[in-house]
């Protein structure tokens, strides 16, 4: 392999992803997670935008859990003389997984409404109840 690829995007505001790059069998790798614009920086040889794009370089296995931005991006597991890894002309075997998990920032306000009925209608429950059981201790003669 030279350089694998796959894309996904994230549609929530700020996402979190989990990244897992591991090395099965082989030389060093480099990993990316690109933007679109750092993934055509890449092509053309250039050095990605640091801050902007997820780089982890000359590595047996990275793991991170970074969060980004909503947009299109570009994973790359590379082993080609671009990053810090070199290639030694062995083959390499590498396990990834990169998984996102959100709640998207416009179903808050259905969570958000749930629940605040959820604690009215417990509220008003245990108002009620208590308000029996005051009742029913003044008939008894309790105060």
């Amino acid at each position: 392999m030279e350089f694998f690829v796959t894309a996904f995007r994230l549609c929530g505001d700020f996402d979190e992803i989990t990244f897992t790059f591991r090395v099965n069998e082989g030389p060093q790798i480099d990993a990316y997670i690109f933007t679109p614009e750092d993934y055509e920086r890449y092509l053309r040889g250039l050095p990605p935008n640091r801050g902007r794009s997820i780089v982890v370089e000359g590595v047996q296995s990275a793991t991170g859990d970074p969060y980004l931005p909503r947009g299109d991006y570009t994973v790359v597991i590379d082993n080609t003389s671009f990053g810090l890894a070199q290639p030694t002309g062995e083959g390499v075997r590498v396990f990834y997984d990169v998984a996102a998990s959100f709640i998207p920032i416009s179903d808050m306000p259905y969570y958000v409404l749930f629940g605040l009925i959820l604690i009215a209608g417990l509220l008003i429950f245990f108002l009620s109840f208590a308000s029996r059981i005051r009742d029913s201790d003044r008939e008894r003669g309790f105060r």
